[in-house]
C-alpha cells in the first residue's frame, strides 16, 4: 500500500507544484487474499509537511512529515510508538522514503489534538 501512495505522490510532485500538493488528498484501495478490499483517505497536511521532516506521523486520516528528534524530544508516548507495518506483514510501511508512525486510535488523539501540538512545538515556524 505504501509503495502505491509513494508512486502517486511522487507522479504528482513532477505534475503541479509544491503549493498545489499542500492539498493532496490520495485514496488507497487494497485487496487481501480473502478479496475484502479496504479503502481510506490520507490527507497530507498543508503547513505541517515539511521539506526537511524525517518522520511521517499518521493521526486518523492525516499524514505530516515532522521532525523526529523534536517529537521525540517532546513525547515520550511519540517516542515509544512503533514503526506501521505494512499490510503484507512484509516490513514498515514508509512514504517518501520515511517511516510512517500511526498514532494508534486506541489513544484517541485527534488530528487536532496533533495540530496542536505542533503548532506549541513550532511556534516560531
Amino acid at each position: 500500500m505504501s509503495s502505491i501512495y509513494a508512486s502517486v505522490c511522487n507522479t504528482l510532485r513532477r505534475v503541479f507544484p509544491l503549493s498545489a500538493m499542500s492539498a493532496l488528498t490520495v485514496t488507497v484501495s487494497t485487496t487481501n487474499a480473502d478479496s475484502q478490499t479496504t479503502q481510506f483517505t490520507l490527507r497530507r497536511h498543508a503547513r505541517y509537511w515539511l521539506d526537511d521532516g524525517s518522520l511521517i506521523v499518521r493521526a486518523q486520516d492525516d499524514i505530516y512529515k515532522v521532525h523526529r528528534t523534536l517529537l521525540h524530544r517532546h513525547s515520550k508516548v511519540l517516542a515509544s510508538l512503533s514503526p506501521a507495518e505494512d499490510d503484507s506483514g512484509e516490513g514498515r510501511r514508509t512514504v517518501d522514503g520515511l517511516v510512517v508512525v500511526h498514532i494508534p486510535d486506541e489513544l484517541e488523539v485527534r488530528s487536532e489534538d496533533f495540530e496542536a501540538l505542533l503548532e506549541h512545538l513550532y511556534h516560531d515556524a
